[in-house]
């Protein structure tokens, strides 16, 4: 079922058809769309320049690599992980065991102490290359992937596409402003997510806004390479 991305400036709807730029009918906000992907983050965004180019490498390589080779462009192009390059390798080619194993833990512990909110809509914030939105997909009719790094929200198209999931919508922004009206989601997830935010009340707050009535919002915060 389609989810309604709504306009940062004024809330309206947004129309996602165009291939590389959406325009809020309502205030005339432009917001650009990579792969797929529209960047609502909003006009403070940085696009820094290592970013740009581990993009612009990573869309080239796209339609022949695989997502093993899409991890390759994004660490060899990386300046930032030194050392803990071959670790955060190693993790991000696990995604799809840590995926399962980590919403199935979160997921299957919420439904015993609350009741089910629906199966309609679920939301990842901070979902990073994809993994909990893997197994989210097989437990809702549409899952959303939110994210402000785009080099990770390609890879996470990429890992969904590898394994035939289709319900899915993937956008570049901050849990601190989710692009989404209220009552939206029956069910958030946070995982491995809080600890990087500077407002992590803000978070909290948007996710109240979104989720329906009696839905859940799941999150914990540690760092994976402690």
């Amino acid at each position: 079922m389609p989810v309604s991305i709504t306009c940062l400036i004024c809330g309206q709807p947004l129309d996602l058809s165009a291939p590389d730029v959406v325009t809020c009918a309502s205030c005339g906000q432009h917001y650009p769309i990579t792969c797929g992907i529209p960047d609502l983050r909003g006009r403070d965004a940085v696009n820094t320049p290592a970013d740009a180019a581990i993009v612009e490498k990573m869309l080239a390589a796209y339609s022949q690599a695989d997502f093993a080779g899409l991890v390759d462009i994004r660490m060899r192009n990386a300046p930032t992980y030194g050392d803990l390059r071959g670790h955060e390798m190693g993790y991000l080619l696990t995604l799809k065991e840590r995926g399962r194993g980590m919403v199935e833990m979160f997921h299957s512990r919420a439904m015993e102490y609350f009741p089910p909110a629906g199966n309609e809509v679920a939301l990842d914030v901070g979902c990073g290359s994809g993994s909990s939105m893997l197994a989210l997909a097989k437990k809702y009719q549409t899952v959303v992937g939110l994210e402000p790094s785009l080099p990770d929200l390609i890879l996470a198209r990429k890992a969904l596409e590898a394994e035939g999931v289709t319900n899915f919508q993937l956008v570049q922004a901050y849990g601190q402003h989710i692009p989404y009206p209220e009552q939206s989601f029956n069910y958030i997830n946070a995982l491995n997510v809080l600890e990087h935010v500077f407002e992590p009340e803000s978070v909290l707050t948007e996710a109240r806004r979104v989720l329906k009535p009696g839905g859940i919002f799941a999150a914990d915060s540690r760092n994976r390479f402690d």
